[in-house]
Order: structure tokens, then C-alpha cells, then sequence
């Protein structure tokens, strides 16, 4: 998720787009939800990710698709979408497994 995050910040912070910026604050509550996991055992973390963030997790897959109708292809902050989007299976991996760690991600 690190490198999502970082690809639509690089988006905000060049052309100021709104929808890189938002994306950026749902992906911000999936690292705070995560933040409040980090001491959890295993199938705790899992039943919490479940709980809070995989319901963040489907939101954001769901608003970026429709954020990506709106903008061009070359667009940047449609390339962030896109790589987002097609790396969405390992970016939501460990919503499923407690034992799957999260630190990259927290440090970024």
C-alpha cells in the first residue's frame, strides 16, 4: 500500500489533484486502523482488519474505479489509479491473514 500511497501523493503534490488528495486520506485511515492492530495476536489483527479496515479497503477499490472514469489516461493521477487498481490483490493481502505484518507500510 506504501507505494499506492506514494504514487497518488507524488499526484497531489505535482498537479494538486483533489482525487489523489482524498484517496491519500482514505488510505491514511487504513494505516491508523493498522496503527491500532500493531500489538494484536494474529487472528485478533485478522478480525480487526476485517472488521475496520476491509470495509475502508472496499471503499477505496470502489471510489477509485469511479475517481478513474473521470481522467485521461495520461493523466497522473490516473497512472496512480491504474497502478493502484492493478496491484489492488496484493495491496488488500493482508486484510485476510493476521500473520501477513504491515511495518513498510506504517513507516511510510
Amino acid at each position: 500500500m506504501a507505494h499506492a500511497r506514494r504514487k497518488l501523493f507524488e499526484a497531489h503534490q505535482f498537479n494538486g489533484s483533489q482525487i489523489a488528495g482524498q484517496a491519500g486520506a482514505l488510505i491514511a485511515k487504513l494505516y491508523e486502523i493498522e496503527r491500532e492492530a500493531r500489538e494484536l495476536q494474529p487472528e485478533a489483527k485478522r478480525l480487526r482488519r476485517q472488521q475496520h479496515a476491509k470495509p475502508v479497503a472496499q471503499a477505496l477499490h470502489t471510489w477509485l474505479n469511479e475517481q478513474r472514469q473521470k481522467l485521461a489516461k495520461a493523466d497522473l493521477t490516473a497512472k496512480a489509479i491504474d497502478y493502484a487498481l492493478s496491484n489492488w490483490p496484493g495491496l488488500t493481502r493482508y486484510l485476510d491473514d493476521g500473520q501477513v505484518p504491515r511495518a513498510a507500510s506504517l513507516n511510510a
